[in-house]
């Protein structure tokens, strides 16, 4: 039970983030592969598309939480949240926007013919391998922070 528990944790942590994440990606990166005809500059315009849905919704939810949860509100509270976000996905969050994101865009954009399709298997792969990481390094922060 305790692993369902968990994944419902993180289908609720990350869920929302990852839709707009996703829809950002699909529109980026195809709208500038339309324009450019470049898959490697739309693979990585994407990957700042996905970056900007996902950590939108993130840092937006993580600061409405820590500013209920506040007794007194300041700029040390958004730092923070901030410092919370990094550890949490920071590792994980470097591999995936330098190198596995815009590489899985690319890769699955040239293996189908469809561009939207190709992008979102991309973004699937990708996504696995980063919440690989990020799930993986969010157990052992929680750990870090029980001792």
């Amino acid at each position: 039970m305790l692993m369902w528990q968990k994944f419902l944790h993180y289908l609720k942590r990350y869920g929302l983030a990852e839709i707009a994440g996703a829809v950002c990606v699909l529109l980026i990166s195809s709208s500038t592969y339309y324009f450019t005809r470049n898959k490697i500059i739309a693979a990585y315009a994407g990957t700042i598309g996905e970056n900007i849905g996902f950590y939108g919704v993130i840092i937006l939810r993580d600061t409405i939480d820590a500013k209920r949860k506040a007794a007194h509100w300041s700029g040390k509270e958004i730092c923070q949240v901030l410092k919370n976000i990094l550890i949490e996905f920071g590792i994980a969050e470097a591999l995936d926007t330098l190198l596995m994101r815009p590489l899985m865009l690319y890769l699955f954009t040239s293996l189908f013919t469809n561009y939207q399709i190709g992008a979102l298997a991309g973004v699937v792969v990708a996504d696995i391998l980063f919440y690989s990481l990020a799930v993986l390094s969010s157990e052992l922060n929680k750990k870090r922070k029980k001792q």
